[in-house]
């Protein structure tokens, strides 16, 4: 599991960007957070993974366990403000319209 950690340090570093003097304006973009939503997925998907795996396979692997345990529920709490965000952007956008449609849409 801790190889799964370290391939997804990799990917969120990958084309990263640093801006040098205050904030950029797209850290808080669609753009900028669907990267960050599709990294608390991948983290996620191996809260849930970890509990169909009977033996940790390596010792290293209690390194997961640790960071699982310390982060906690936050890795959800965090999807769900990057998708609530996203969520009132489009309301914002869209109108009254969208908003009066959104619930039979989205079940």
């Amino acid at each position: 599991m801790i190889v799964w950690i370290l391939i997804l340090v990799l990917l969120s570093l990958w084309k990263a960007s640093f801006c040098k003097k205050g904030i950029s304006q797209y850290y808080i973009s669609r753009e900028g957070t669907d990267a960050v939503r599709g990294i608390f997925i991948l983290l996620i998907l191996a809260s849930h993974f970890i509990q169909y795996v009977p033996v940790l396979t390596l010792p290293i692997d209690t390194y997961y366990l640790r960071l699982r345990t310390f982060l906690g529920q936050f890795v959800v709490s965090m999807f769900l403000f990057y998708s609530g965000y996203g969520v009132t952007l489009s309301f914002a956008e869209k109108g009254e319209k969208y908003r009066k449609t959104f619930l039979k849409k989205e079940f």
